[in-house]
């Protein structure tokens, strides 16, 4: 016998707390997310089966199938689904529990691996979820050891954020960090490489084994204290386009770190 909830009412409680989730202070208040798109849905029940979710879903797409024990179904009215949908994907939402991000201060080892491999962290102050999550998934895609969420950041489980990263929220090592303007404070004798529209072209960098990288914030760029004394990393590109936006150049440098 198929066992659901039906909800019909803004007013609902629960679906109160689901729409809390569409805003950082949400997020961080229930530590859950709510997860919108096929494939990452898909993948959300691969990976976390046994996982405690609740998947949201409208007469339309019918009852959910081959679920776990610990999902519990939730019928919404499509004006309510549709209020959720951030995403535009006309598919069942899912609301799941997140990864505790610690603190970069207190919990962030500076040091190398200890296979002696190629160490990268990539600090990110980008305040747009679509941009975010674009970069973190370059983060996991080309092989960075963590990325570190600035206070400018926006919240890396963001629905947005969750769908632009491909899921890769779930699986890269997360920090919360500093603003970027104490970067300087928090790194020390650590040398800081900053990813901006001038500088040295990345093919041309001689890359060092631990790398603290640095993406510009889109618009303003990195605070004048940081360029000063950073290695400043730049992106060839046409006279024809002003700039690349932050992840696509995230994704290049990353390239060229460890595949050339």
């Amino acid at each position: 016998m198929k066992n659901f909830k039906e909800i019909s009412s803004f007013d609902n409680s629960t679906y109160k707390s689901w729409k809390e989730l569409l805003s950082s202070k949400g997020i961080k208040k229930q530590q859950k997310a709510l997860i919108q798109g096929k494939i990452i849905v898909h993948e959300y029940f691969k990976n976390f089966f046994n996982t405690d979710i609740e998947i949201l879903f409208t007469k339309e797409h019918g009852y959910p199938a081959n679920l776990s024990p610990n999902t519990k179904t939730f019928l919404l009215t499509q004006d309510l689904f549709n209020e959720l949908n951030v995403s535009g994907v006309d598919y069942p939402i899912l609301c799941v529990p997140i990864p505790e991000i610690k603190s970069f201060k207190d919990d962030f080892n500076l040091g190398a691996n200890k296979d002696n491999k190629k160490t990268t962290h990539v600090f990110l102050p980008l305040g747009d979820p679509k941009n975010l999550g674009g970069a973190i998934r370059n983060c996991l895609a080309f092989g960075a050891d963590s990325a570190i969420l600035l206070k400018e950041s926006a919240n890396p489980f963001h629905p947005l954020a969750i769908k632009a990263s491909s899921g890769a929220c779930f699986y890269l090592k997360l920090f919360y960090g500093p603003e970027t303007k104490d970067l300087e404070q928090i790194l020390k004798d650590q040398r800081l490489f900053v990813l901006d529209a001038s500088g040295t072209p990345a093919h041309e960098i001689e890359w060092p084994q631990i790398l603290f990288l640095l993406v510009g914030e889109e618009g303003q760029g990195p605070p004048e204290n940081l360029k000063q004394k950073s290695h400043i990393i730049s992106i060839p590109i046409s006279d024809k386009i002003e700039s690349l936006n932050a992840n696509q150049a995230l994704g290049i440098a990353l390239y060229e770190r460890f595949i050339c």
